[in-house]
Formats: structure tokens, C-alpha cells, sequence
């Protein structure tokens, strides 16, 4: 934001930022040298940190756009080694039996684009898992807890309930942008990761020769009805025990991660959270005694 100066000409104000938090910052020197690359983008910068007004900001000397960067330096990142989680992926898969859904997983997950998207894309924006990494670490999360239902309820095709954990949020890949932040796509907002999750695994069924159509509409009914309830952003609501399943899953380990995130956010010791908007309600945290 560029502002006037009291003596006359100009500065400007903006905002630096990454993986540890934001800052004020200003630029009161080679100010044409500065507007030629004054966009929002990847830089390397040299400053002067000092407190104004009780805050601490930066007072820039020289900034150099970076092209290539591990967005996990720039951008808040899963806890979890993006390695080893890509290592349970594949352990997972190839425990699949059915032939056509193993060679599904094989097609979606072996195409270099939606690998490399899959291991870095967040799994929201804000609301839970919102990082890079933040898709894989909740989709491997739904996993396990699916591996405990399905000992409770052995009749449950495990090789279909499994696939559609492993792809239910897919779509997930085109949904969000995060280069300097996270946002949603031009395609996340207009078209909703379901649909381009519906969209994504119908195309790579479609190359494969005699995918039977029931396992096909089993597999995208289970993308289509994740979240449960139309109100919810569901096509349609789960219909087959695999789908619902896979919704409890996905809906336990999202409100367990805002939980966990309100804990984490709260004072040591204290025995209430503030109120969370996500959950609509306040969280009793123990306090001191336990």
C-alpha cells in the first residue's frame, strides 16, 4: 500500500510472511528499484527488524524473486514426514486385491502431476489441515480409521471402502492454490472439489478396459456423498454402508483436528478454550489437575 510522507513523497507498507507467521513491513529506500518488483511473490530480502508502536516490522533494503522454492519453507506444513507418509500410500495400495480398483489407484496416483500435487496439497483452506502436506496426512488419518470400522464390521468390502478413502478427496489437487499463501482456484470456487474429484477419477476409469459400471458407481457415490448431508456440500447422501462409513471417518477426523487445534491454541493450563467458530462451541480442556 503506498502512503504519502509528511515531508513530502512517498513509502509503502506491506505485509512479509512465511512459515512462522506474518510482518508488518516498509519500504522507505530505492523505492523505483522496489516497484519494479513490487507483486505478490517469492522473495529473498534483506532488512532491519525494529518495534514501532509496540509491534515488531521490517524495514526493507533489497528483495530478489525467488522461482524455485520447498513451499514447506515458505508455507505452514504437516508435522508428518512427507516421505514416510508417501511410503504408507503405497504400502496401502498394493494391499488392494481387486484388480480394477489396484489398477485404479496404480493410474491415479502413478500420473507424476497428481502425485506431486496429492504430497503437497492442503486439505482445506482453514478449517482443518490447512498446509502443505494437509491432503495425504488426512486422507492416510481417514485410512487407519477406517482399518479399525472394518474389524468391527468384517462384512465390509474392504478393498472398495479403502479406494474411496484413498480418493475421496482427490479433487482436493486442483481446488487450492498455494504458492504464497493458500486460496481457492478459479476451479475450487466455481466448481468444488467433489465434482472435480468425481471429474478426475471418472476420467482415469474411463482408460481402463472393462471397469465393471457397478464398481465405478460405488467408487464415485462414495466421493459424491463424503460429507454426508446435502446441506453439508454432499451430491447425494451416503447410500451403500462403504460410503457411510467413509463419511463418519472423514467427519471424525476433521472435528478431531479442530479439537486438537483449540487445545493446542489455548494457555497452559487453562480449563476452557475461546470459542470456536469451526466447532460453534467452546472446548473443556481439564485444566491443571489431569
Amino acid at each position: 500500500r503506498k502512503k504519502e510522507k509528511r515531508e513530502g513523497g512517498y513509502f509503502y507498507e506491506l505485509y512479509i510472511s512465511d512459515k512462522t507467521g506474518e510482518m508488518r513491513a516498509y519500504i522507505f529506500e530505492n523505492i523505483e528499484n522496489f516497484e519494479k518488483i513490487l507483486k505478490e511473490g517469492i522473495f529473498k530480502i534483506k532488512g532491519e527488524v525494529f518495534e514501532r508502536d509496540g509491534e515488531i516490522v521490517c524495514k526493507l533494503y533489497e528483495a530478489n524473486e525467488i522461482e524455485e522454492i520447498d513451499l514447506r519453507e515458505i508455507l505452514p506444513s504437516s508435522p508428518r514426514d512427507i516421505n514416510e507418509m508417501e511410503n504408507m500410500l503405497e504400502a496401502i495400495i498394493i494391499t488392494i486385491e481387486n484388480e480394477y480398483l489396484r489398477k485404479l489407484l496404480d493410474t491415479v496416483f502413478n500420473d507424476p502431476f497428481i502425485r506431486k500435487e496429492f504430497l503437497r496439497a492442503p486439505a482445506a483452506k482453514k478449517i482443518h489441515h490447512a498446509y502443505i502436506g494437509g491432503l495425504i496426512e488426512h486422507t492416510l488419518n481417514v485410512v487407519r480409521i477406517l482399518e479399525v470400522l472394518i474389524e468391527v464390521y468384517p462384512e465390509i468390502k474392504r478393498d472398495i471402502l479403502i479406494t474411496g478413502a484413498l480418493l475421496h478427496d482427490i479433487g482436493k489437487i486442483k481446488t487450492y492454490e498455494y504458492r504464497t499463501g493458500i486460496d481457492l482456484s478459479d476451479e475450487g470456487r466455481l466448481l468444488d472439489h467433489i465434482y472435480l474429484g468425481i471429474k478426475i477419477v471418472d476420467e482415469k476409469i474411463n482408460k481402463i478396459n472393462n471397469f465393471p459400471e457397478n464398481l465405478k458407481l460405488r467408487i464415485l457415490h462414495m466421493i459424491a456423498s463424503h460429507h454426508g448431508e446435502k446441506s453439508m456440500g454432499a451430491i447425494a447422501e451416503p447410500m451403500t454402508e462403504e460410503a457411510l462409513l467413509l463419511h463418519f471417518a472423514d467427519y471424525m477426523d476433521t472435528q478431531m483436528f479442530k479439537f486438537k487445534k483449540a487445545r493446542e491454541e489455548s494457555k497452559e493450563g487453562a480449563r476452557w478454550s475461546e470459542y470456536q467458530k469451526d466447532l460453534q462451541r467452546y472446548v473443556f480442556l481439564g485444566g491443571e489437575e489431569e
